[in-house]
Formats: structure tokens, sequence, C-alpha cells
């Protein structure tokens, strides 16, 4: 099993994901994608995304209090990528397209959160974990 995480994807909404490791001949088993996001309410539009230039729709795995900020929620969601990997999965994944702050927020244009403000929903980043055999 492997473990990735998102570059760039924190109040972002987008970023790419490197996977690396998977020996040459392995079979992937699955792969999927998790990610949080922070926002008072849970709006639809937190479940949708694009992984690897493909739409995805995730399933909501978990909810809590949000760690900071001033929203009031967490949500975590999971989406099954197994699909959507590369032949070789050792490569760049795209990750773009999740909710994370209204449009002409700061959180759209990579501004560091702590000195220019932070609105909701705000994207805490994304996974990808592979099983392989």
């Amino acid at each position: 099993m492997r473990r990735h995480a998102i570059t760039g994807g924190l109040n972002l909404g987008y970023g790419e994901i490197t996977l690396s490791g998977v020996p040459s001949g392995s079979t992937v088993v699955a792969a999927y994608l998790l990610w949080d996001v922070l926002d008072n309410t849970q709006e639809g539009v937190l479940q949708d995304g694009h992984f690897n230039n493909q739409i995805i729709e995730g399933s909501l795995e978990g909810t809590g209090v949000s760690p900071c900020w001033n929203t009031s929620n967490n949500y975590s969601y999971l989406a099954d990528v197994t699909g959507d990997l590369n032949k070789d999965p050792n490569d760049s994944y795209p990750v773009n397209g999740f909710a994370s702050g209204p449009f002409d927020s700061p959180e759209m244009n990579g501004q560091d959160p702590w000195s220019a403000g932070s609105l909701p929903p705000e994207m805490e980043g994304a996974s990808l974990v592979v099983i392989y055999e």
C-alpha cells in the first residue's frame, strides 16, 4: 500500500499528487482519494472534484468539529479512483475542482490564509491511497 498527499491543496481546491514506489509488474487492487473540507454546512458541492481529469463524487465518510478557522464543521470524503489511475500508476495526478472559498476570495489564488483571511469552504487537503499486490 502507498499513500501520497496533495501538493498545494490547502485553501486552493487544486494541486497535484505524485505517486511513486509501486513496483513494476504490480497489480493495483484499489485506489482511493480522500479529502477534507471545512465549512459551516454540508453542501452538495463539497463532495465533488476532479482526479486525473475525471469527474469524481465522494461519499461522506466522517464529520467533526472544525479544528480551526471561522467554520464550525469538518467534512471528510472518499472516492474510488481505481479506474482513473494511469497504466503505470507511478505518475503525477492533477487534483482540482474542489470546493475552497468563494471564487473572489484569497483561497482561490493561494494567498496565505493566516495573513489574507479565510472564507468557507476551506479545503484542508487530499491523500491518495493505493493498494497493490
